[in-house]
């Protein structure tokens, strides 16, 4: 058994099967879950039928993609590790084996006000398949985490639950972050939400890490790279190992900084 002092911080021990159960399972549902969907569908408006979305660390969830996906045209997810994106795969591919997001899906069309009825859940959720166009390999410790040619390439930029949760040092996730920051285009949205005030989190009997960041500490990054239309929101939790969230939401310059 894994000692609960050890963290994860080479990701040779995830198990994406094991994080759904224990993150994501009917029996579990943290109200984080319900409290990001609310911020999404508050914000989701400054998308404004973006052409094209990419998610940076989708992990082994798509939730966070149900209520943004009338407002994008286009959806590229991508990931560090080859197994979450196959998590991915085989709920967009319908597969009998894939998890199931019809929970998450009932709470958005609730914060939506549209009734819960079987028609609107499948069709929310053919809607989420029919605009995930293509599954990306991502490393956010690059400057470039898709490489140079995404640079500054990109409408919308979604970042859930990444860089806050693969460090637990602060000045290395601000670098991740100005990472994955360098992808939105001039003129476009970042949004996102991150585990604060934590040093790790919990899966089955394994640690991995989570970074001590504060409501202030996101504030101050998109400030510093001059963003516009700055909403950053913090809440408490404390779920396994962590202890609150930050919702984020901002506009990239309208020009590129030098």
């Amino acid at each position: 058994m894994t000692n609960l002092n050890t963290v994860e911080n080479d990701f040779s021990q995830w198990n994406p099967s094991a994080y759904l159960r224990e993150y994501y399972s009917e029996a579990f549902t943290p109200d984080f879950n319900e409290l990001v969907l609310k911020f999404f569908i508050e914000q989701r408006s400054r998308l404004a039928n973006a052409p094209e979305l990419v998610e940076v660390g989708c992990g082994p969830t798509l939730y966070q993609l149900l209520p943004l996906a009338p407002a994008v045209q286009n959806i590229v997810v991508t990931d560090y590790l080859p197994e979450n994106l196959a998590q991915i795969r085989l709920w967009v591919d319908g597969h009998p084996e894939a998890h199931s997001w019809e929970a998450y899906t009932q709470l958005t069309l609730k914060y939506e006000n549209l009734p819960l009825t079987v028609a609107n859940i499948r069709q929310r959720e053919a809607l989420l398949r029919g605009k995930i166009r293509d599954y990306w390999p991502c490393d956010i410790r690059l400057a470039d985490p898709l490489g140079p040619a995404q640079r500054q390439a990109w409408s919308a930029v979604l970042s859930c639950y990444c860089a806050d949760s693969i460090t637990q040092n602060v000045a290395t996730w601000r670098t991740y972050m100005r990472n994955i920051l360098s992808l939105v285009a001039p003129g476009g949205v970042f949004l996102g939400a991150a585990l604060a005030q934590s040093e790790h989190y919990i899966v089955g009997d394994k640690k991995f890490p989570a970074t001590s960041i504060t409501q202030d500490d996101f504030v101050q990054l998109l400030r510093d790279l001059r963003y516009e239309d700055i909403t950053v929101e913090y809440v408490d939790t404390h779920e396994l190992g962590y202890h609150g969230q930050v919702f984020a939401v901002g506009r990239a310059p309208a020009r590129p900084l030098a």
